[in-house]
């Protein structure tokens, strides 16, 4: 026999609680109704209650789910979250209430089955000990929260649910026609989206230092492109924060750039604004970056798969086409960045090139814009003097030529002066072409390139 439950008990997964929670207070309104014992009315310990978060992708149902947890956790002896999105992840879920609850002293039991009717055992008799004055410790039966979140396929639920006489439940889901499961007495909540006025309104709370031109009016637009969505809302606070638009600026960029909007409104299972720099890999991180650099919005992908380099650069990004694409795969999932089969082009929003490009030291921008122009030297294939004019040569560099005037001017934002010298005959002309100052031979932080190779690219372009 195992020992009694060890209460309270409080788990939460890896959510933290939200400070910057806005609005919803209908809905936690009607799961108090539900769950909470209120002056007229007790727990009914006959009787289970369950309630059904419905709502699109990004509406809010796992955020109201959290603060319902944090705000009216005191009510209940235990809370346990679930991530019921698939078996694996519900079987991992109840084997650590078990152990959190003191069911089991470790992971002792390989058996998910095991653990699983432990904690459904308890559940369906919840005991904890209480000890009044002058009387013996006695058990009275305990209350507790479960939470299913992500329940889409309620059907694998079934041998996770207890039995409908205790506890309290509260489930989320997309699809709102599913709302009744096994034999509990279900409340049904449809998440509607935001008012325009209150979508508004959380813009101005989570963005308070952005007080410049006609805040309401320019709030109030961007809320309705929003369509009250809260993810897009919390999509575009995040924008507007990390790259310091006002928000009028911020709305003329959406009106101006459907592609934008359109990526700020995808459901794609909860894509941040920006992918995390933490998040990416080495590899990952040197692809962005190296985007960041070059000179279009489009970028060939020829640049990076058309052959292995000579040398290693960009943390062996291109040391196999399989490396490539594996951190191709990881800034995808920033709704900013897209793959474009058809044409073998990554598209890079502008701002999320400019925001990677802030956030890299001086010699990262170095080092990263060394490697990127020996790239695209590589794809250029310079040619000799006597084939520059050429139309057909000039029609195939057309591509690249946007990526050499970008160089050239962050090159010169660095204060590296792109010049001629004795070593480089190139550069004469180069700086005619582009009016670079003449003073010294480009030297960057890695010897990919001395100079010559960029002087070339200039002089190309140029032509």
């Amino acid at each position: 026999d195992k020992q009694t439950a060890k209460l309270p008990c409080f788990i939460i997964d890896n959510h933290a609680r939200n400070q910057d929670f806005y609005g919803r207070k209908g809905v936690l309104a009607a799961l108090d109704n539900v769950f909470l014992p209120s002056q007229h009315r007790q727990f009914d310990t006959e009787k289970g209650r369950h309630a059904v978060l419905c709502g699109m992708g990004g509406i809010g149902k796992t955020s109201i789910a959290v603060e319902f947890a944090f705000s009216r956790g005191v009510h209940f002896d235990a809370v346990f979250w679930v991530n019921a999105a698939t078996h694996p992840k519900l079987e991992h879920s109840f084997a650590k209430i078990a152990v959190k609850l003191g069911l089991v002293d470790t992971w002792e039991s390989s058996d998910h089955v095991i653990l699983r009717e432990l904690v459904k055992g308890w559940l369906e008799n919840p005991q904890k000990p209480v000890i009044e004055e002058n009387h013996p410790m006695i058990q009275v039966e305990a209350h507790w929260l479960l939470i299913f979140d992500g329940a889409d396929q309620p059907e694998i639920l079934h041998d996770y649910w207890p039995l409908p006489n205790t506890g309290s439940i509260l489930t989320t889901r997309r699809d709102p026609l599913s709302k009744s499961i096994n034999s509990f007495t279900t409340v049904g909540i449809d998440l509607p989206s935001f008012e325009d006025e209150e979508s508004a309104a959380f813009l101005q709370r989570v963005c308070p230092d952005n007080d410049h031109g006609n805040v309401e009016i320019d709030t109030l637009s961007l809320a309705k492109m929003s369509g009250g969505n809260p993810l897009v809302l919390c999509r575009m606070a995040r924008f507007i924060s990390a790259t310091k638009f006002t928000f009028s600026r911020f709305l003329s960029l959406c009106r101006a750039d459907s592609v934008l909007l359109e990526r700020l409104s995808r459901d794609d299972g909860g894509s941040t604004m920006f992918t995390a720099m933490e998040e990416l890999d080495t590899r990952a991180m040197a692809l962005l970056e190296t985007c960041a650099v070059l000179g279009a919005n489009n970028i060939e992908e020829s640049i990076f798969t058309s052959s292995i380099p000579e040398k290693n650069i960009l943390n062996g990004l291109l040391l196999s086409k399989s490396t490539y694409i594996s951190a191709r795969s990881a800034i995808l999932r920033s709704p900013l960045v897209q793959h474009k089969s058809k044409t073998d082009e990554i598209y890079v929003h502008r701002s999320l090139q400019d925001w990677v490009w802030s956030q890299m030291s001086t010699k990262r921008k170095s080092v990263v814009l060394s490697a990127a122009i020996y790239l695209v030297f590589r794809a250029w294939e310079p040619t000799s003097f006597y084939q520059r004019h050429m139309d057909m040569t000039l029609e195939d560099r057309s591509q690249l030529v946007p990526h050499v005037i970008k160089f050239e001017r962050l090159v010169q934002e660095m204060n590296i002066n792109l010049s001629a010298s004795r070593r480089n005959p190139f550069a004469a002309e180069a700086s005619l072409r582009f009016r670079v100052s003449v003073i010294k031979p480009p030297r960057l932080e890695t010897p990919a390139t001395e100079g010559i190779e960029f002087a070339k690219l200039l002089v190309d372009a140029g032509w």
